[in-house]
């Protein structure tokens, strides 16, 4: 059982040291192909400056009051 323990640390020991000297892979360079993830000309899909329409019968206190709680 200790020899096995062993030779695992030996093992992990010499994978670590050959991952260290080679260095982490280096990321490919951005394809200029590739178009960009969002066309930034592109409106978004709702007007900001627009209230979102509610309907008028729909309460929008809800306080103590007007739920009937007293």
């Amino acid at each position: 059982m200790r020899s096995q323990i062993t030779i695992f640390l030996a093992v992990a020991a010499f994978v670590s040291t050959a991952w260290a000297a080679s260095g982490p892979a280096a990321t490919p360079p951005a394809d200029p192909a590739t178009p960009p993830a969002t066309d930034p000309a592109t409106p978004p899909a709702t007007d900001p400056a627009t209230p979102p329409a509610t309907d008028p019968a729909t309460p929008t206190n809800y306080s103590r009051y007007s739920l009937g709680i007293r």
